[in-house]
């Protein structure tokens, strides 16, 4: 019999999975809702949040294309943003595309590594903290 043990769950609805972020940049303590999408290479932000994340030209940031799934693309620049993920500091790299109003989307790049575990039913998703040695396979 094969027992997966994991640092956390977390429940969610047809919308898909929400994960409260904190802004590291942010001296206030910013909380910025984020829609886990484990297909994504890379995270994105809407643009309206350069401002409050202290970054005054996007275009200083790696230039970048974001594509959807159509297959239409926009430019966007990338930036190091530090972010506090379940009381985990990290810097992730956050994509900013001024032509499109982006859904700040959690993207595997800077969160997930390729030994990292994550695991989905219907209604529960299975969230390995990254970072922390609890997660084990037991056969």
């Amino acid at each position: 019999m094969t027992t997966l043990s994991f640092d956390l769950e977390q429940s969610y609805g047809d919308e898909g999975i929400f994960i409260a972020v904190g802004l590291l940049a942010d001296a206030s303590g910013s909380v910025v809702e984020m829609k886990l999408d484990t297909g994504a290479a890379i995270s994105t932000m809407h643009h309206s949040y350069l401002e409050l994340l202290g970054i005054d030209d996007i275009a200083s940031g790696a230039s970048a294309t974001l594509f959807l799934a159509n297959g239409d693309g926009r430019p966007a620049w990338i930036h190091p943003v530090r972010i506090n993920f379940f009381g985990v500091p990290l810097t992730i790299d956050v994509a900013f595309c001024p032509e499109w109003s982006m859904e700040n989307l959690l993207g595997m790049r800077g969160v997930y590594g390729p030994g990292d575990v994550r695991g989905r039913s219907r209604k529960t998703a299975v969230v390995h903290q990254p970072v922390t040695p609890n997660c084990s396979l037991q056969r």
